[in-house]
């Protein structure tokens, strides 16, 4: 059996976070979002940045809007979204697609 000084960086002594930390997406104002978003067609926005283990709710998330749900989105397919990993966090990245509403 091997023994490790117990200055060894093997482990770092840290409790996790609560459930509702690691379940939880960012509260995003859809109507207002929709709003700004559908003035700059074309132009992506951050609508979400959170922990990666987040990264298949947002993906739910970028799906849902795709679909015109929540209802600021619609009609369906009037807005992109993707949800993207990089520098360590999940994105949520929303565009309008067509002229300006």
């Amino acid at each position: 059996m091997t023994t490790y000084p117990t200055d060894s960086a093997v482990l770092r002594w840290q409790a996790p976070p609560s459930a509702s930390d690691r379940t939880r997406v960012p509260d995003i104002d859809h109507e207002t979002a929709a709003c700004q978003l559908a003035a700059q067609p074309g132009t992506w926005g951050v609508l979400a940045v959170c922990d990666p283990h987040l990264h298949q709710e947002l993906a739910c998330a970028a799906r849902r809007i795709q679909n015109g749900s929540p209802r600021f989105y619609r009609p369906s397919r009037t807005f992109e979204a993707r949800a993207v990993y990089h520098d360590g966090q999940s994105h949520l990245y929303v565009r309008a697609i067509g002229p300006a509403r």
